[in-house]
């Protein structure tokens, strides 16, 4: 996972533990979900050849909701 709380929000009030894993303020261990973006990089708008990008994205299970795995498309090079 990335430290950039920018990026995570949940990572600004999370402290890494020595063993890597983080911990929310609330005490919980925060848990990772998979979330797969499209890759639209075809000649047409919304179009492309398959590709996904797959992002582990951290929550918090006892304060936060489980992301969606279905996340959003993101443009790929032509």
């Amino acid at each position: 996972m990335s430290a950039d709380p920018t990026i995570y929000p949940v990572l600004e009030h999370s402290t890494r533990q020595p063993d890597g894993t983080w911990t929310h303020s609330c005490g919980s261990a925060l848990l990772g979900a998979k979330v797969c973006h499209p890759v639209w990089d075809g000649l047409f708008l919304c179009s492309g050849g398959g590709d996904v990008q797959i992002e582990t994205v951290p929550y918090c299970p006892a304060c936060g909701t489980k992301p969606a795995e279905a996340g959003v498309p993101v443009r790929g090079e032509l």
